[in-house]
């Protein structure tokens, strides 16, 4: 009888050792774009009921190249003829576009300035970045300025089950030509 009762409780502790390592991976978020799953040195999270992801990893998979600059604290990313660029602890961005009047003679243009409700963060040594604010509000500024991205149809959906950040239809191939 005490052999059963110790089997039984080692069987519980057992399965009670596995609920609470599945329970603690139940917790991670993850992020899939046009259906692959993106892998980060550091894991996104939610706050202020946003989800958080790394500009780094983010970007280089949209095809951007990404700067870090420690003496302001700002971090960049280029692709085109377009620039965004962040700031540490700022809930805003800027977005830089260039026209393309003399491709070889970049034009200075002033920034589009546009609000985050989530400043970005550092976490690890990573910028963690608002995505879904991120994305459709670059939606937003190029639908305004009669940009054409071809191919920049991207959606960004959260599934609250499998707590992960699906975004679709993204294929950033060039910019339309644009002249203001």
């Amino acid at each position: 009888m005490k052999k059963l009762i110790i089997i039984g409780l080692c069987v519980i502790m057992i399965i009670g050792l596995f609920g609470v390592v599945t329970s603690s991976n139940s917790n991670e978020i993850s992020v899939y774009l046009n259906g692959e799953r993106l892998e980060f040195d550091v894991a996104p999270i939610i706050v202020d009921n946003r989800v958080m992801t790394p500009f780094r990893a983010i970007f280089e998979a949209f095809g951007f190249e990404v700067r870090w600059f420690e003496r302001d604290q700002s971090i960049t990313a280029g692709k085109d003829r377009i620039s965004i660029q962040l700031w540490i602890d700022k809930a805003e961005m800027d977005v830089y576009i260039l026209p393309a009047i003399e491709p070889e003679i970049p034009q200075p243009i002033s920034p589009w300035r546009i609000p985050l409700a989530v400043p970005p963060m550092l976490v690890d040594g990573r910028t963690l970045v608002p995505i879904r604010a991120f994305i459709e509000n670059l939606k937003i500024l190029f639908d305004y300025l009669d940009i054409v991205v071809e191919g920049l149809d991207v959606d960004v959906d959260w599934d609250e089950e499998n707590r992960a950040v699906i975004i679709t239809n993204f294929s950033w191939e060039e910019i339309a030509p644009w002249n203001r």
